[in-house]
């Protein structure tokens, strides 16, 4: 189909490799194409996921239409399973950057649902916090998607000490965008401040207010001045000169 669509980009001589190999050629010519290819993977293809490429499938067309002129602004836009934000990709590329065994995410919506990788990510970042004992390995129906989304919620709340508003099994299992996103940025949070050697957040800006000009200094990670990114090339100034020495 896309040797069709585009000659150009997606030769045939991919009918000639072999099965992964093919499959990842087949996304890289559709991510060239202008696909949105991140939100399936060459073993998705394999397994024939069927909500995945037919997410996969509706992306080429809406290329193919963007690829001809046929589409206003309006027209182009994706259905919100197939569009990812920079905040959700930062959040995918962590959980996978964390070589938990088993767990891939291809989208934090599609792929989260269910408890099982939120559990799993929970339990990386701070071992032995997941009570498996009170979850689901096969979350098949409704109930037991429920009793997984409650321990991510209950775990997040009571060993990791969350603010979670308004955030309930419920969230995760619909696939909430607001909630699921609030969830991670707790997590991811808890995860950054944890590996910075034991250093709390009010030590991290000491530390960070301590190497750079008193100029671009902040009272807090909130700051508005931090819009403007001084203090951040300051502390990357001061960090590239240590590890060039």
């Amino acid at each position: 189909m896309l040797n069709q669509l585009a000659p150009e980009i997606a030769d045939l001589s991919g009918l000639e490799l072999m099965r992964d190999p093919m499959f990842r050629k087949i996304l890289d010519n559709a991510e060239e194409y202008g696909s949105v290819a991140f939100i399936c993977d060459a073993n998705d293809i394999s397994c024939g996921n069927p909500k995945l490429n037919l997410l996969f499938t509706a992306s080429i067309y809406h290329a193919t239409l963007a690829n001809r002129g046929d589409m206003d602004e309006q027209e182009m836009e994706l259905p919100d399973e197939v569009m990812e934000t920079r905040e959700e990709r930062q959040y995918k590329n962590w959980i996978n950057s964390m070589g938990i065994p088993g767990v891939h995410v291809n989208s934090i919506f599609t792929d989260l649902y269910n408890g099982l990788i939120l559990l799993k990510v929970l339990d990386r970042v701070e071992p032995g916090c997941v009570d498996w004992r009170q979850t689901e390995k096969n979350p098949n129906n409704i109930f037991k998607l429920l009793i997984n989304g409650g321990a991510c919620i209950k775990t997040g709340k009571n060993k990791l000490n969350f603010k979670l508003f308004n955030c309930d099994a419920d969230s995760i299992v619909k696939k909430d965008r607001k909630m699921t996103i609030a969830f991670l940025w707790q997590l991811m949070r808890y995860h950054s401040i944890k590996c910075a050697e034991g250093y709390d957040e009010k030590a991290l800006l000491k530390w960070a207010n301590s190497v750079v000009p008193s100029e671009v200094q902040v009272k807090r990670f909130n700051a508005k001045s931090l819009k403007n990114s001084k203090f951040f090339f300051a502390l990357l100034e001061h960090v590239f000169e240590i590890i060039s020495k």
